[in-house]
This record gives structure tokens, C-alpha cells and sequence, in this order.
């Protein structure tokens, strides 16, 4: 490999250049018996890429990665709660609070009757209808 900036010869796997010191990433080359880089385009490093003929849609992703350190909220304990503790707390454990205060909200003031909101939507939650928690990363099965 070749350092970028002194030009010197770079054994393989250094995390630095021992000539010079720098600390910024090595760029691999060809003659060092690696790979070329991918292409910008698709297309041009593996034939026809069906996303850039034009007029294809390109899909968006539906929901986020998850990133590393966050758990993974569960379908069958967000609608178990929701239907077991009907007043929200479901929607408070996927991540919804305003939903969750408004089904808290109509529990207590129908004195109790409004619990029949909670219980319906932790079967629908449990049916699937909910597919993401309110950070939008996707539930667990």
C-alpha cells in the first residue's frame, strides 16, 4: 500500500504510516493486490441495475434500522398490556405517550367503561396493525 501523503510503501494491515505517521485512512490500490473500489454506479460495476433505469421507483425503506443498544419493543407484550391494564400503558410501552394518556384519560373520566378502547386496540396491536413503536424502529414479533 501507499501512504498518501509521503508516498512511501505501507506493509499490509498498518493502521498508520510508520515513515510519516499518519493516522488517516490508506487508501488500498490495485498494484497492492487488492481489489478496485466500487463503482459510483451500480450499474457500471455489475451490469444493469433495475433502481436506475429510469421511471423505476426506488422503494424507501418502511422503518429504521435499529441501532445498537436499543431493545426491541414487543407486539405481544405492547397488546398484552394494552388489553390486561386497559388504561394505555401499551401505548406507553410502544413509545405512543399521547395516545396512552388519551386512552388513560377517557378510562378515568367514563369511569372505567372507556377501558373497552384500550382492550380493542391491544387486540389490534396483537393482530399486527401496529407495526413500528414511536421512535419508528420496528416491532418485534
Amino acid at each position: 500500500m501507499t501512504c498518501q501523503y509521503c508516498q512511501q510503501q505501507i506493509p499490509v494491515g498498518a493502521v498508520s504510516c510508520p515513515y510519516c505517521g499518519a493516522a488517516t485512512p490508506i487508501q488500498p490500490t490495485a498494484a497492492d493486490g487488492y481489489p478496485p473500489p466500487y463503482a459510483a454506479d451500480y450499474s457500471t460495476a455489475y451490469g444493469q441495475n433495475p433502481y436506475a433505469t429510469p421511471g423505476y421507483p426506488v422503494p424507501a425503506p418502511g422503518y429504521q434500522a435499529m441501532p445498537y443498544g436499543v431493545e426491541q419493543k414487543s407486539k405481544l407484550v405492547g397488546g398484552l398490556l394494552n388489553m390486561f391494564l386497559p388504561f394505555g400503558i401499551g401505548r406507553f410501552y410502544a413509545g405512543y405517550t399521547t395516545i396512552g394518556i388519551a386512552q388513560l384519560l377517557v378510562t378515568i373520566f367514563t369511569f372505567g367503561v372507556g377501558a373497552l378502547w384500550s382492550f380493542i386496540d391491544g387486540i389490534l396491536i396483537l393482530t399486527g396493525n401496529l407495526k413500528v413503536d414511536g421512535n419508528g424502529y420496528p416491532l418485534k414479533d
